[in-house]
């Protein structure tokens, strides 16, 4: 779920047209019309994600152009991008080491470009990938501010601050984004799952149902469809929602728990235990499929098949609270 910089802007002060000897007949100065061209076009690819591409054209320019702090900060962003298109909160530790040592390097010539917006959006996923939540939520308001009409930048400071906690500031934000992005499904199912973690179900499937009607085929958007529309009380149409996800992505083992769990409100319990075992053979670590298939048992008077799904979790990670919690409820056999 980056952002542009105006390109006609003035150049910044002192960066006047060389006064001393002129360079060789029809060499390439840093800010010839060839120059802002491929800058444009940089930035045109940037905006389209296309990270690489941006990368090469700039590094084709003259080496008087790349020194120049607007194209170093366009360069590095594109590199960014490149390097980790889709940014965790916290997901530093996960990258190589030769990924978190170009990333370190990179970081100077976004924090010198305090006018870009593009630098700034890259310097807060920068920071969001290290957790350093409060420099990723400055930097991201600093690239709304610069370019408001930017979806992304919306959109990623809606991610900080859901992981800050900020529930409403993020829904503010990410109104904005669907505003300015009516046709991108992204911030629409953001917006409903902020509204959701809230607890306002009903509200929240306007925003899902926007999303899925944007890209009907994405199992996912159907998915947290789906588990809205469960939160909701409408538990014939979130099972229909997700046997559509599964139909679309049968490998998933998370659409696969949330339809077996709609199946089990629905109170057809042998599609759900079919449904919720086949999500635990896709992954044995799905704590959530886990406890749903114990539950399911459970309230089929199938102890010894509840109690091995509850040890099963607890064997996948010691320290799920569910599986530890229906454990003791269900006391000594």
């Amino acid at each position: 779920m980056l952002a542009a910089l105006v390109v006609s802007a003035p150049v910044v002060a002192g960066a006047q047209p060389h006064r001393g000897r002129p360079g060789r007949p029809g060499a390439i100065q840093p800010f010839s019309p060839q120059v802002e061209a491929t800058l444009r076009q940089c930035e045109a690819l940037f905006d389209r994600s296309r990270f690489a591409e941006a990368v090469t054209a700039i590094d084709a320019l003259p080496p008087r152009a790349r020194a120049l702090p607007r194209v170093r900060a366009l360069r590095a962003a594109s590199r960014i991008g490149a390097l980790v298109p889709a940014v965790e909160p916290d997901g530093w530790r996960a990258l190589p080491p030769a990924t978190q040592r170009e990333l370190s390097a990179l970081e100077p010539a976004l924090s010198a470009a305090t006018e870009d917006p593009r630098a700034s959006l890259s310097l807060g996923r920068l920071h969001l990938l290290r957790a350093r939540l409060d420099d990723a939520r400055a930097a991201l308001e600093r690239s709304t501010r610069l370019r408001p009409e930017d979806p992304v930048a919306w959109n990623d400071l809606a991610m900080v601050l859901v992981t800050q906690h900020h529930l409403p500031e993020a829904e503010r934000a990410l109104v904005e984004a669907t505003r300015r992005a009516p046709s991108d499904p992204e911030p629409f199912d953001n917006l409903g799952a902020v509204r959701l973690a809230q607890g306002r179900a009903r509200e929240s499937l306007e925003a899902f149902e926007r999303a899925v009607e944007i890209d009907p085929r994405s199992p996912r958007f159907l998915s947290d469809l789906g588990s809205a529309q469960l939160s909701a009380g409408r538990i014939p149409e979130a099972v229909g929602t997700l046997q559509r996800a599964v139909a679309l992505d049968p490998s998933s083992s998370v659409v696969a728990a949330n339809l077996g769990y709609a199946l089990s409100l629905a109170n057809r319990s042998d599609e759900a235990v079919r449904v919720l075992t086949h999500a635990t053979e896709l992954d044995p670590r799905n704590l959530t499929a886990l406890n749903n298939l114990g539950l399911v048992h459970l309230r089929r008077g199938e102890r010894a098949l509840a109690r091995r799904c509850f040890e099963r979790a607890l064997t996948a990670d010691a320290t799920d609270p569910r599986a530890r919690a229906n454990l003791d409820a269900m006391g000594a056999d």
